[in-house]
């Protein structure tokens, strides 16, 4: 225990001001607890120099120095609160003495580690009651107020133990615990605790006998440490600890000196690890090792004929250093501020869109305030995530106020998904209900839906708009599974065992009669499943070689019945990730693999080391010099640097010596006066007064350097000295003392003339390095002396490098030769710099790639392929690269890094970069971000992994040290002191164990097994016994109960076995094995009926029958010795006395289901492995088939897969539904002509490309040209050469057709097609599927949406678009963009919209316009009412292939294609027939004519009306046709003429429909009509100028027509039951004119007189053209060819003008 006394005084006054700012009694205003009664409070600052502590107890005392007369007498009103000053803590007051001292204890929640935490401490207040509560502050605690021994709390071993009122130790009489025992030794054991590490304190005194004790890791009555006072061994030791357990009582004893009975004393017991610390009344007595009990609870301990009483026991945490409780000045408390506040939560989970509005009052005004968290001085706060923020408050008189105040915000939303209805792969979706939870009800996007095929994503969104979502995925059959797994082999499982075998693990091997070339090479696309094929199973790969044919597979089965049963091996998906999965297979498992290795940390001291510090500070000089010139961002490196040569210049001293610079002079010398050189000539320009300062320093240096080593020596150190003198002459020179640069000239030279060389080697260098060193000095003298030998001599060095020690196949450069080899990264870095310099000296000597190789050898070129920086990164946390490589791939050095290092990598990626940057290595990471991670890593304290020290400075060096294994506490416990840790062994996580006795391992948790098998994989690193002995346990509960084995090697060799039971070892059998050192046994233990069957790689080694009681329990690992033991693949399995026996049987190809065997038909059942495919197959079609399949019909499957040089073909009667998805890597065709097209419709995503031959009339037949065609792919990639002779693509900003390329076509838009005469009409259209849908941004010349009845002459036009501009008028060229067709009405639907902003088409034309090539002929489909609009043409569908056009409703108009819009439609009559007449109420009337037929029609529907019926009401696609026939609006006419017009049921017998005819050449014209009676009434056609009804339906009605016939006014469309007798049509009122435009002809109906005057005007005014009129009801002008655009009408008929706007197209 540490317990400090707190005191009072001015210098804490300073260190709390920032405390009281922020923190206020202020504050506690608002809790229940307080009130203004208490007048005072103490800030309490807790110093804590040790590690983080949670819920610790801290001791606060008093003394003399606290105001007692400020406090109750008793300490009653004592109050601890945390830094808020609101919360309050639990206290016990250990005890009070008013006016003296007093012993307090304070659990607080949290004490930072190597900081302050602040707690406060209130009184002064009269009125209330002790809040001291041992039992809510410690551990365990017990004062034994309850005057009896709760049963609850406490367990007698025997004795009697009662609670008894006596003097307690403070004088005063209340209860306490008295014991007393007649026979043996008694316990009392606490029960609710049990733990570690903790401090158990207790007083206690002797009534009668002579001795009491406490005991710790208390485990049972006779298991535990015991420490006991004597009263009666005065003159010997009266203080004893002893550690219990039932077999032996070692023990330690200490002289305390007098012990007297009926006195109380305090006895505390620390224990933490293997250490037991003994206080007597808070004076330390026993410092004691032992680990014989880790861990357990307390007891209060008597043996026979002693009665002793205890009090206050309490057991508290340890910590390593005990925490320094000090008071500041007592502080009166302020009158309060009020603050008041509204507040906005949080709207979202996780957002940030919270505020507080606060409020003051009972102040003076004039506030300031200060929020925590953030800082912020406003009143009101905002933008706030959740969390809890308190606002200080002070006015500009003092007082203060203070409010905590929580953010709340509600839950994530949490989706969940249940399939109601399973998927129906006929009806093609499933029922799926989605949920969701937390959020803010109600939610909208919950409920059952219907779903395709495939993944959807569902988002839910909740009251406040926060959303969610949640993929989910239906299929047929199960969802693991789908076409890519290719292949499937039965398994079967004989069962002899006579019994059924439940969860049972059976063993699946694999060798070479199991083709490897149909799996993935680490077998990742494996599966099992059960008996029905689609239940995924649970396995495990214990091993598998693709190279040698092998592979061992553990699969848990759900029931193995007799004789057996078979479950099912899928394989052959390449796409497929592992699902091994040890724990789901097993009872136990563990492979070590989902625990990271175990990392460590760098660390290293702070010494200075002349040798590693200066290569450092040379390779940042070069390194900043190099980020410099060429513009890096790179981290800087430049205050380090000066904190360098600051350290450098406080040790040089006027003679040119450094002090502390003893080891290798010649060396550490040069390096300084190299460094100091390079950062003279870098800091010359950005910091002139350090340049200066080094330059002083380098003379100094260099006179010393001149006087000691000027006659130079072949050793390797003067490489460095000749690098300094080289580098100190450029400076001198730059700075101009040319004397001394002709004197250090004649050194450079002498030690250039000095280094002699052996075949290219220099003479007396034996690793590489010194090599490469010389190369350096040499460079830089040439640099000095210009004497291009010096170049040479490098380059006969370099090439004796290459021969003697580099190795050509990796670039690696080896120390001494290249068999065997020791590769250095610094090495590599050295070698790098040398050919670069030697390059930048003379390009002719070009070794840059041998460079280029030297650096590859780093990042991934070596023998473990790897990166030596990115792979340290990842697996030490630290970005440097490794030391040293062997040729085996392994890091000999890979805990150690020095600045020697780090320096040489700085220079030599930096001189390198320009070249080295241009390779990305496999980690795709440059050397540019290596030198940024570099130096940064740099930059930082040895504690954080860098090599710049508090003492700014660089140090030597770093070393790593790997941390204790942390293993899942749901599975191992440690027992004893067993060390571990997690290593990478060759890619494989594996635990690496110690220990040092039979005690020390980790056991499982909570697993309780009895009949069983375990096996694992075990490695002794060393074979020697007594230093490497793994240990496997099992049947453990406790250690004193348990069976282990042990492998014992060299000097023994035997496998051991022991049973400990009770604590006796009863068990000590052995069996002869020869165990080899470095490789893992497969070591196995079996336990059936006391029989112990142990094996080494399956060889049984014992079999022991053992009659032991101990039948059930866990496992355990260990290791009695301290050399590692590795351990790997630790599992449990079910035992059988017979294991089953398991045969994998012959594989099915599942992919090839298709054989076509019998024919091409895919209808054909013979073709099929399995019968036809339905909706739910999953089929492909494989290249070794027979025949390659053909659809004729109709044909359906959920997946399909097209393997490669396999094809399909879709003939033109055909059409396929893929109700999944489809992956073609083969070839697909689908087939068309002039009669039918095949069809394809996909419903999930497709890969790969297709091919639609598009069937047009062949270019040698007559009228074959002008095709509105489209592509039904995205991209078409097929020129169709010899076929086409211009494609044109529709412009409607200009009206014109463009020319462009068939191999430019794309999906959603129609092309113009004109063929060669030679062509056959197949045009190919080969691309991908549109996936998705497709949208086409239509253009129009109008800038807003408008409904029917507003004028197109009183629309906006877009800028560039105009009246007399108007380009296509709205009209754009579409195309159907899937191989299917698709429903007219559904692209309608999706397409219009009755409000004019939301929809794309033009309400008076919302329909699709088609022509045909070979007659000229236009086609419009609409809405369907069941009337076709003409020959050859479904009006219900679009075929694939068809381009149709549409007008939009303005510029801003886009048209979407969905994949839900296709049909099949190969080869639908355009006439429905069948039982049953579907069409609405109507008539088709046709009009033919010498030169063919056109048509109009005119239906009745109950929602219709007499105006305009958007998407039902269809106006006249004008092309220019001989003769048009159309209908005006029935009640008012508005300018349009209607290809189809709906009418209301309603009243159909009051109306007469004006039919127009615009029929230029004249002639004679029968009518004819298909009928639907409207309520009874039939159709008459009325001729008002030859006065006849014609019966339509019935009859036909033919006349002669005179040529220019125009307009309306003659036929009427009347429905009536009987023959009518008059037409009642609103007759125009007098002056009404018609104006419209037929052609190149303007038409004029109605009476004007003769002479009247007919002016053309364009929209300028201009006058175009004058006609006078003829006096009748029917005037026709010709247009003047190429007049077009808007123009005005202006008739003149005495005094009546009418005028209009027509559009001349």
């Amino acid at each position: 225990m540490s317990s400090v006394i707190i005191f009072q005084g001015k210098i804490f006054r300073i260190l709390l001001l920032v405390s009281m700012c922020l923190f206020s009694s202020a504050q506690v205003f608002s809790q229940s607890w307080f009130n203004s009664n208490w007048s005072y409070r103490l800030p309490v600052t807790i110093i804590n120099n040790g590690e983080q502590l949670t819920d610790y107890q801290v001791n606060v005392s008093l003394d003399g120095t606290f105001n007692w007369n400020h406090s109750n007498s008793d300490g009653s009103d004592i109050r601890f609160t945390t830094s808020d000053g609101i919360t309050p803590l639990s206290y016990w007051i250990e005890n009070w003495d008013s006016e003296n001292s007093a012993s307090l204890w304070v659990k607080v929640p949290e004490i930072a580690s190597g900081n302050t935490t602040l707690i406060y401490l209130y009184y002064g207040n009269s009125s209330v009651a002790s809040a001291s509560n041992g039992f809510s502050t410690f551990e365990f605690f017990d004062d034994f107020e309850e005057g009896a021994i709760n049963s609850s709390r406490w367990l007698a071993s025997g004795g009697s133990w009662s609670a008894v009122s006596a003097m307690q130790q403070n004088g005063s009489t209340s209860y306490v615990a008295q014991g007393t025992v007649t026979t043996g030794n008694q316990i009392l054991q606490g029960l609710v605790f049990s733990g570690t590490d903790y401090i158990a304190e207790v007083y206690g005194r002797q009534i009668s006998g002579n001795n009491w004790g406490l005991c710790t890791r208390v485990t049972a009555a006779n298991s535990y440490y015991l420490t006991a006072l004597y009263d009666n061994h005065d003159t010997e030791a009266n203080l004893f600890t002893y550690e219990w357990n039932p077999l032996t009582h070692p023990f330690w004893s200490t002289a305390l000196g007098t012990i007297s009975p009926n006195v109380w004393y305090k006895m505390s017991v620390k224990v933490f690890g293997s250490n037991i610390h003994v206080f007597i009344d808070d004076i330390q007595w026993q410092t004691i090792e032992d680990s014989n009990h880790t861990s357990g609870g307390v007891a209060l301990w008597l043996q026979a004929t002693e009665t002793a009483q205890y009090n206050d026991l309490r057991v508290r945490k340890y910590a390593t250093e005990d925490p320094v409780c000090v008071a500041g000045t007592e502080e009166n408390q302020y009158p309060p501020l009020t603050i008041s506040y509204t507040k906005s939560d949080v709207t979202c989970y996780g957002g940030a869109d919270g505020s507080i509005d606060i409020t003051v009052t009972d102040g003076s005004g004039n506030y300031t305030y200060v929020w925590t968290p953030g800082g912020q001085t406003t009143q009101d706060i905002s933008g706030l995530p959740a969390g809890t923020y308190s606002v200080h408050v002070e006015d500009g008189l003092g007082s203060i106020g203070d409010r905590v105040i929580e953010i709340t915000q509600p839950g994530a939303i949490s989706l969940g998904y249940s399939i109601i209805t399973p998927f129906d792969c006929t009806a093609g979706f499933a029922a799926v209900q989605i949920t969701a939870s937390g959020g803010t009800e109600p939610y909208s996007g919950t409920g059952n839906f219907q779903q395709l095929a495939g993944t959807t994503v569902y988002e839910v969104t909740d009251a406040n708009g926060c959303t969610a979502n949640l993929p989910v995925t239906v299929g047929p059959g199960p969802a693991w599974y789908d076409v890519a797994w290719t292949y499937r082999d039965p398994v079967d499982i004989s069962n002899a065992d006579g019994s059924v075998l439940s969860d049972f693990q059976i063993k699946v091997e694999l060798d070479d009669t199991f083709d490897f070339t149909r799996i993935n090479v680490d077998g990742s696309d494996i599966r099992f499943t059960a008996d029905d094929g689609s239940t995924l199973l649970p396995y495990w790969i214990e091993s598998w070689d693709n190279a040698n044919n092998s592979a061992t597979i553990w699969v848990k089965i759900p029931e193995i019945n007799t004789p057996g049963t078979t479950v099912y091996m899928y394989y052959g998906n390449s796409g497929a990730i592992s699902a091994s999965d040890g724990a789901a297979t097993f009872k136990f498992f563990d492979d070590f693999e989902s625990d990271s290795p175990s990392v460590g940390a760098w660390s290293g001291s702070t010494a200075h080391d002349w040798k590693y510090s200066m290569h450092m500070q040379e390779g940042a000089l070069y390194y900043s010099i190099m980020r410099a010139q060429n513009g890096w961002t790179t981290e800087s490196l430049d205050a380090e640097i000066e904190n360098e040569f600051n350290y450098i210049h406080n040790q040089i001293n006027a003679n040119g010596t450094v002090s502390g610079l003893s080891s290798e002079p010649v060396y550490c010398y040069g390096l300084v006066l190299s460094t100091l050189s390079l950062g003279y000539d870098y800091f010359r320009v950005s910091n002139p007064t350090l340049a200066q300062r080094c330059y002083h320093d380098m003379g100094l240096v260099y006179g010393y350097m001149a006087s000691q080593w000027s006659t130079p020596s072949t050793a390797p150190d003067y490489s460095i000295s000749l690098i300094g003198f080289a580098n100190a002459c450029k400076a001198f020179e730059v700075y101009g003392a040319t004397d001394t640069v002709a004197v250090l000239s004649g050194i450079i030279e002498n030690y250039v003339a000095a280094f002699t060389q052996s075949s290219g080697g220099w003479t007396g260098q034996s690793g590489v390095q010194d090599h490469l060193k010389r190369d350096f000095g040499v460079l830089l003298a040439y640099d000095v002396i210009g004497d291009d030998s010096y170049l040479t001599r490098v380059r006969d060095n370099i090439d004796w490098i290459l021969v003697n020690r580099w190795v050509a196949s990796n670039g690696g450069v080896t120390w001494t030769s290249p068999t065997p080899g020791e590769f250095y990264e610094c090495h590599q870095q050295w070698f790098m710099i040398a050919v670069k310099m030697l390059y930048d000296r003379n390009t002719t000597y070009d070794y840059l790639e041998e460079g280029l190789a030297a650096w590859r050898f780093l990042t991934d070129n070596n023998y473990a392929n790897i990166d030596w920086y990115v792979h340290n990164y990842e697996h030490q946390n630290a970005f440097f690269s490794y030391r040293q490589m062997l040729t085996d791939g392994s890091f000999q050095t890979a805990t150690f890094k020095g600045s020697y290092e780090i320096g040489t990598a700085l220079w030599g990626m930096s001189l390198n970069y320009d070249w080295v940057s241009n390779y990305q290595s496999s980690h795709s990471s440059q050397a540019y971000n290596y030198l940024d991670e570099m130096a940064k890593q740099t930059k930082k304290a040895p504690e954080i992994a860098g090599f710049f020290s508090s003492a700014n400075n660089w140090i030597r060096s770093l070393s790593w040290s790997a941390s204790a294994w942390q293993p899942d506490t749901e599975r191992w416990i440690r027992v004893g002191s067993p060390s571990a840790q997690l290593v990478d062994d060759g890619g494989n996580n594996v635990l690496s164990l110690r220990g040092t006795s039979h005690n020390d391992f980790y056991a499982t948790v909570n697993q309780t097994f009895e009949d069983f098998i375990f096996e694992a994989e075990v490695n002794l690193t060393q074979d020697v016994n007594n230093s490497c002995n793994p240990e496997i346990g099992f049947h453990y509960s406790a250690l004193t109960n348990r069976y282990f084995t042990m492998m014992r090697g060299e000097t023994v060799n035997d496998l051991f076995l022991r049973r400990i039971e009770g604590g006796i070892s009863y068990v000590d059998d052995s069996s002869p094995y020869n165990f080899s050192a470095g490789i893992y046994y497969n070591y196995k233990i079996t336990f059936r009926d006391n029989v112990i069957k142990l094996y080494l790689d399956d060889e049984l080694v014992t079999d022991y029958t053992d009659n032991g009681n101990i039948l059930t329990g866990g496992f355990s690992l260990g290791n009695y010795a301290g050399t590692p033991v590795y351990y790997d693949d630790v599992r449990v399995r079910e035992y059988a006395a017979v294991e089953p026996v398991v045969s994998v049987g012959t594989g099915q190809f599942l992919a090839g289901n298709w054989t076509g065997a019998s024919s091409t038909d895919w209808n054909d059942p013979l073709n099929w492995i399995n019968g036809l495919p339905g909706p739910c197959s999953l089929v492909a079609i494989a290249s070794t088939a027979t025949n390659q399949p053909r659809i004729t019909s109709s044909a359906e499957c959920f997946n399909l897969t097209i393997e490669n040089s396999s094809e399909l073909t879709i003939e033109e009667t055909g059409a396929l539904t893929i109700n999944g998805e489809m992956a073609n890597d083969g070839s697909f065709i689908i087939e068309s002509s002039l009669a039918s097209s095949g069809s394809l419709i996909l419903k999930g995503s497709g890969t790969g490309h297709i091919t639609y031959n598009r069937l047009l009339k062949p270019g040698s037949s007559q009228n074959s040209d002008w095709h509105l065609a489209a592509p039904p792919v995205t991209a078409n990639s097929n020129a169709n050469t010899g076929k086409i002779t211009t494609v044109y693509q529709w412009s409607e900003p200009t009206g014109t057709w463009a020319t462009t390329a068939i191999t430019s076509a794309v999906a959603g838009r129609g092309y113009n097609i004109r063929q060669e005469p030679g062509s056959d009409g197949v045009i190919s259209f080969t691309g991908p599927l549109a996936n998705g849908d497709v949208t086409f941004d239509a253009s129009s010349p109008f800038a807003e949406a408008a409904g029917a009845e507003v004028s197109y002459f009183d629309r906006t036009y877009v800028i560039g678009r105009s009246p007399e501009n108007p380009g296509g008028r709205g009209w754009n060229l579409l195309g159907n963009p899937y191989p299917s067709a698709i429903s007219a009405e559904a692209f309608i639907l999706a397409n219009f919209n009755s409000a004019p902003g939301q929809s794309q088409f033009d309400p008076n034309h919302a329909a699709l316009y088609l022509f045909d090539g070979t007659t000229r002929g236009y086609y419009y489909i609409a809405r369907s009412t069941g009337w076709p609009s003409g020959s050859y043409l479904d009006e219900a569908h679009i075929q694939a292939g068809q381009g149709f056009f549409v007008m939009a409703m303005d510029d801003d108009s886009q048209f979407t294609f969905s994949k839900s819009m296709q049909a099949h439609s190969t080869a639908t009559p355009m006439l429905k027939s069948g039982g049953t007449d579907e069409r609405w109420p109507g008539l088709q009337l046709k009009a033919k004519h010498a030169s063919g037929e056109v048509v109009t029609t005119v239906v009745y529907g109950g929602e219709m009306t007499t105006g305009v019926d958007p998407g039902y009401d269809i106006g006249l696609f004008k092309s220019g046709q001989g003769m048009e026939l159309y209908t005006l609006l029935a009640m008012k006419d508005n300018g349009i003429n209607y290809t189809r017009q709906a009418l209301p049921v309603a009243g159909a017998d009051t109306l007469a429909i004006p039919v127009g005819v615009d029929f230029k050449s004249g002639g004679e014209v029968t009518f004819s009509a298909v009928t639907v009676p409207v309520d009874g009434r039939r159709f008459w056609l009325s001729d008002k100028l030859a006065g006849t009804f014609t019966e339509l339906g019935l009859k036909s009605y033919t006349v002669t027509l005179p040529a220019d016939t125009y307009g309306t006014g003659r036929f009427f469309i009347i429905a009536s039951a009987n023959t009518p007798t008059d037409v009642r049509h609103p007759e125009a009122t007098e002056g009404d004119l018609r104006i419209w435009v037929s052609g190149g002809l303007v038409i004029i109906d109605g009476i004007v007189s003769e002479g009247s005057l007919c002016e053309i005007f364009d929209i300028q005014g201009r006058k175009l053209l004058e006609r006078k009129l003829s006096d009748g009801d029917m005037n026709v002008i010709e247009m003047p060819v190429g007049m077009h655009g808007v123009l005005a009408v202006k008739v003149t008929d005495g005094v009546r003008v009418v005028s209009r706007k027509v559009v001349v197209p």
